[in-house]
C-alpha cells in the first residue's frame, strides 16, 4: 500500500480544534511521502484557511444535493486519487469515498461504514482516556507514520498579515520589544465562559503588574464581542480590543502574542499548535481527550463531582465558577519567567 501513496484526500468536516487535531495526523504524511499530494474536502468555512497548511494540496467544498456530489465524485476522480482517509463518522461520506473508487479508502470500523473501507480502525469514540489527536491518528500511523505532529506550519495570506500589521501600528504595539498577552474569554458554548469581572481583574494585573499589553479577541458573533466589551468596563486600565478577524487573520494575530489566555476552545489548540505558550481554563472539557501537549502549557481547573461532562448548557455552572482570579494569577507567575526568556 506505501508503494503508491500519490493523491490522498482527507475528508474532513469540523470546527476549528478538530480540524487542527486532525492536522496534526496529516501532517507527517508529506514528510514521508514527499512527491504526494493532500486534498481536503471540508466544509466552506474551512476551504481557504487551510491552504495556509504548508503540506495542503488544494480543498473542495462537501455541497449538499445530488446535483452537487455528482459532480463532486466526477472532479475527485479526475484528480486518480489512490489514498482515501475518512475522518468522519456519517456514511454518507464514507460512501462518497467508495464511490471515487480508490484503491485504498480508510476510516472507522463502524457499521455499515466498514463494509464500504478497504482499512478499518478501531474508532475510539467514546474512550475518554484517549487523546484525540491520538485517536485521529490511528487513522493515519498504519501508512508508516511513526508519530503526530503537534505543532503545525501555517502560513499566513500576505492579505493578513498586512492587517494584522496595520492593527500593531495603530495601536502602538511592538512585538519586538514588548511582552504582548491575548486573552480570547470566549468560545462557542456560553458553559464553558468564565466570570467576565474576573477576566478584568486578571488582565488588569497583567497590564499593572507585569507590565505587559493585553489584547483581547474574540470570534465572529455580536455576543463574543459584547463580551469583550463587558469586560473592558469593568477593567481600570484600557486593554487593546482586536479587530474582526477571519481564521487566517486570527492566526496571523496570534503568531505575533508572547502569551495566550484562554478558555477550552478552538483558539486554545490553534496556540498550541503555532507553540505559542497558553494559560487555559476547562471546566466541562476532558483534559485527557483535548488537553494541551507539548511544552509551556498551563491549565487551569477544579474538581468538581460532574466534571467532565458532554452539556452543552448548565444551570449553575460551578466548574467554572469554582476557578478564582488567583488560580489564573498563579499560572501567570509560573509561565511568565519563560514567556521573558523567549523573548530575549
Amino acid at each position: 500500500m506505501n508503494d503508491h501513496i500519490n493523491n490522498i484526500l482527507v475528508i474532513r468536516l469540523a470546527g476549528l480544534g478538530d480540524m487542527l487535531l486532525t492536522l496534526s495526523a496529516i501532517s507527517p504524511i508529506k514528510k514521508m511521502y514527499h512527491q504526494s499530494k493532500i486534498y481536503f474536502l471540508t466544509d466552506k468555512t474551512n476551504l481557504d484557511f487551510l491552504k495556509c497548511f504548508d503540506f495542503v494540496e488544494e480543498t473542495f467544498e462537501y455541497k449538499r444535493g445530488v446535483k452537487n456530489i455528482i459532480e463532486l465524485i466526477r472532479l475527485l476522480k479526475n484528480l486518480k486519487i489512490d489514498t482515501i482517509i475518512n475522518f468522519e463518522r456519517a456514511f454518507k461520506k464514507t460512501f462518497i469515498s467508495y464511490l471515487i473508487k480508490s484503491p485504498v479508502r480508510i476510516g472507522y470500523d463502524i457499521f455499515p461504514n466498514n463494509l464500504f473501507n478497504t482499512q478499518s480502525y478501531p474508532d475510539k469514540k467514546d474512550d475518554y482516556s484517549v487523546h484525540l489527536r491520538e485517536r485521529y491518528f490511528t487513522l493515519t500511523k498504519e501508512l508508516g507514520l511513526k508519530n503526530y505532529d503537534i505543532l503545525l506550519n501555517f502560513t499566513p495570506t500576505k492579505s493578513a498579515i498586512k492587517n494584522v500589521e496595520n492593527f500593531f501600528k495603530e495601536n502602538n504595539l511592538n512585538p519586538e520589544k514588548e511582552i504582548i498577552v491575548g486573552i480570547n474569554p470566549v468560545t462557542g458554548f456560553k458553559c464553558k465562559y468564565w466570570l467576565n469581572d474576573r477576566w478584568a481583574k486578571v488582565a488588569d494585573y497583567l497590564i499593572e503588574k507585569k507590565k505587559v499589553k493585553v489584547i483581547l479577541t474574540y470570534g465572529p458573533s455580536d455576543d463574543q464581542l459584547n463580551t469583550c466589551l463587558d469586560i473592558i468596563s469593568k477593567m481600570k486600565y484600557k486593554p487593546i480590543l482586536s479587530f474582526k478577524t477571519n481564521l487566517i487573520e486570527f492566526g496571523a494575530l496570534l503568531k505575533k502574542l508572547d502569551l495566550f489566555t484562554c478558555l477550552d476552545s478552538g483558539p486554545f489548540h490553534f496556540a498550541v499548535s503555532l507553540d505559542i505558550p497558553t494559560i487555559s481554563l476547562w471546566g466541562r472539557g476532558n483534559l485527557k481527550q483535548w488537553g494541551p501537549e507539548g511544552n509551556l502549557h498551563f491549565t487551569v481547573t477544579k474538581k468538581v463531582p460532574c466534571s467532565p461532562c458532554n452539556k452543552f448548557d448548565c444551570e449553575n455552572n460551578i466548574c467554572m465558577k469554582s476557578i478564582t482570579i488567583d488560580d489564573v494569577i498563579l499560572n501567570i507567575e509560573k509561565i511568565f519567567d519563560s514567556i521573558k526568556s523567549r523573548k530575549i
